[in-house]
């Protein structure tokens, strides 16, 4: 897939994104390796669909406004999972 533009300064894409991305700061919305991370601002939220997120609509604001405190922060974010085909690009919407 690759790096998908959202918003100014907020990137969206696919795990296989993440080792290209250039963006300043970097939200997994998935798990990662060590060897994965970039850099000290890469953040990692555990938004999963099931009974895990007890208050689903809570984790997806919440995640929304890391997002745009790090863009407003740093400039730029890039934010993944995966597959970058549902939650990437919703949580870069919000």
């Amino acid at each position: 897939m690759g790096v998908l533009a959202g918003h100014p300064g907020v990137l969206w894409g696919d795990v296989g994104a993440l080792a290209t991305a250039d963006p300043r700061a970097f939200v997994s919305l998935c798990r990662i390796g060590a060897k994965q991370r970039r850099g000290a601002e890469h953040h990692e939220v555990r938004l999963v669909d099931d009974q895990t997120n007890a208050d689903l609509p809570f984790v997806l604001r919440d995640t929304a406004g890391a997002v745009e405190q790090l863009r407003n922060d740093h400039g730029s974010v890039f934010a993944h999972r995966v597959r970058a085909e549902s939650r990437t690009p919703t949580v870069t919407a919000a």
